[in-house]
């Protein structure tokens, strides 16, 4: 059975740690705010950290076949069938491109910590469309 398995997508991990840093960078030069902003970069720092963990050590995933979607958030498992994807696409976001899966229902899946390139989406199409 044909499977793309998807990458970590570096880019969205870089920039939320730039994030972290201007967010705490921001708390040093504001008295009134510096407490807040501190956690709130400490907390943002540790949930960025424990998604790319879960993700390098293949806790968290995202895998695309013939039957579907089927991903991790690293705590529990939740399947897409084929029958229910209308379109996948990749979104531009600023410089970070994320994958958009439509639903049937209307309703749209974006996995932002994963990666796909074009020629990936193009047999992903192609796989999906095989059902």
């Amino acid at each position: 059975m044909k499977t793309i398995d998807l990458t970590v997508n570096w880019m969205f991990y870089s920039t939320l740690l730039l994030v972290c840093i201007i967010i705490y960078g921001v708390s040093q030069t504001s008295p009134l705010l510096s407490n807040i902003l501190t956690i709130s970069s400490y907390l943002l720092l540790a949930g960025v950290l424990v998604s790319l963990s879960l993700a390098v050590i293949n806790r968290r995933y995202v895998h695309l076949d013939k039957a579907g979607i089927s991903y991790s958030t690293g705590l529990n498992t939740q399947y897409i069938p084929s029958d229910a994807i209308v379109d996948i696409q990749l979104l531009q976001i600023g410089f970070i491109k994320v994958l958009e899966v439509q639903l049937s229902d209307h309703t749209k899946t974006r996995f932002y910590s994963w990666m796909m390139s074009n020629e990936e989406l193009q047999r992903t199409k192609k796989i999906i469309s095989e059902q």
